[in-house]
């Protein structure tokens, strides 16, 4: 579903339907008929009977998509720091290679997530076979990264994810360039697109499991459970 809306946002983009608005119609319908998943009902398993049960299942039974490897590239930023950025070495199994003008899909992992993770590697798979090239950005020090300045990452920090973006941008200049955030992820670059507005190279972009209250979010996890995530993301 994530492929087909970013597939859709990227057509709806190049073919210069209107922005995102609630009058916008053209726009909405060449998402929404694409992607049904956004406007019916969610159905889940009845094993999956509350976020919890979601979150600790996932994490314990989900494992790597076969066949994925990465090359990875470091990249300075101005004040000295430094971001991975990570993309497939070979099509996953079953996929033929990309060519240069296919969609570049910058992934965002969430708070201690990286390439490494499971669920973004299952992502730039499916990314893969939806014709689109995944480059993950780790965040500095994430998933094996280098520290090289005392400026870390963090929610309000976009100015790494802008460069990022300008940088992809320029390394496939003929791909449209779409973006998806996970949790901090996701709120990182929603902040992004608030501060650049229309200027961004991006043609679109999907925001998921966004903690956009971050106050209440981080006060959350000092109450009853879930202290457990809060100890695993600190072990992270």
């Amino acid at each position: 579903a994530l492929g087909a809306a970013l597939a859709a946002l990227a057509t709806a983009r190049t073919a210069r339907l209107p922005a995102l608005s609630a009058a916008s119609t053209p726009f909405n319908a060449a998402v929404l008929s694409r992607c049904p998943s956004l406007h019916a009902p969610a159905v889940t398993p009845a094993v999956l009977s509350n976020g919890h049960v979601e979150t600790i299942l996932a994490a314990l039974i989900r494992r790597p998509p076969p066949g994925i490897a990465y090359e990875r590239s470091l990249l300075k930023m101005g004040d000295g720091g430094t971001v991975a950025l990570d993309t497939l070495a070979a099509p996953p199994p079953g996929c033929a290679p990309l060519p240069a003008d296919s969609p570049v899909l910058v992934v965002l992992p969430g708070l201690t997530g990286g390439s490494h993770d499971p669920y973004v590697q299952h992502l730039a798979a499916q990314a893969a076979r939806a014709g689109m090239r995944a480059v993950v950005f780790n965040s500095r020090g994430t998933s094996d990264g280098p520290v090289t300045t005392p400026q870390f990452y963090s929610a309000s920090f976009t100015g790494d994810l802008a460069a990022v973006i300008a940088h992809v941008a320029s390394a496939w200049p003929a791909a449209p360039l779409v973006a998806a955030g996970y949790s901090l992820g996701a709120n990182i670059l929603v902040n992004y697109l608030g501060e650049v507005g229309s200027e961004t190279p991006l043609a679109a972009a999907v925001s998921l499991c966004n903690p956009f209250d971050l106050v209440v979010a981080d006060a959350a996890f000092a109450r009853g459970f879930n202290r457990l995530y809060d100890a695993n993301l600190a072990r992270s």
